[in-house]
């Protein structure tokens, strides 16, 4: 193969990659859009009353977008060796803390709190309650977060032991 063909492979591999990058980048203001609904949703059902009750299809969507891009970004970092920040980190505290904040909501009116059969906090009389999703979404968040950060530490401790072999 010439040179000046390698050469066009490879500026052609480039805008393939930068047009990935760009559909990518859509893709993740489109899920921290979705994130941001889901979480406020979340806070409404649980300063409403139960008026309004975050359907279980948008939890389930949540988890399993939020387990796509997880897997995305572990690929990405031990099959071609992508080293990015990834700002979706963040929501791992805002999640922390909006249970944290609901659960000490709910503790000032803990008579009008009524747990119903299936273990869930329901309100009656204006009391306040846990939403339904919102323990699942913690474990779910904090289930994909913990093995994607324990995958980055290995990553990270490999490719230290490797430059110290080549050095």
């Amino acid at each position: 193969m010439t040179t000046a063909r390698k050469k066009s492979k490879q500026k052609r591999g480039k805008k393939e990659l930068l047009h990935g990058e760009r559909r990518r980048t859509v893709y993740v203001w489109l899920f921290w859009l979705y994130t941001a609904v889901v979480l406020l949703l979340t806070v409404a059902e649980c300063l409403s009353h139960e008026k309004y009750v975050l359907p279980h299809s948008m939890f389930t969507i949540y988890v399993a977008w939020l387990a796509i891009f997880a897997g995305e970004k572990e690929f990405s970092r031990w099959r071609m060796n992508v080293q990015s920040k990834h700002l979706g980190e963040l929501w791992i505290p805002a999640w922390g803390i909006a249970f944290f904040v609901l659960g000490i909501l709910v503790g000032f009116k803990p008579d009008e709190i009524a747990i119903n059969q299936v273990g869930y906090g329901t309100a009656i009389e204006g009391g306040y309650h846990i939403p339904r999703n919102l323990p699942q979404i913690i474990m779910a968040v904090f289930g994909i977060y913990i093995p994607a950060d324990l995958s980055k530490r290995i990553h990270e401790w490999k490719e230290k032991k490797k430059k110290k072999k080549s050095a």
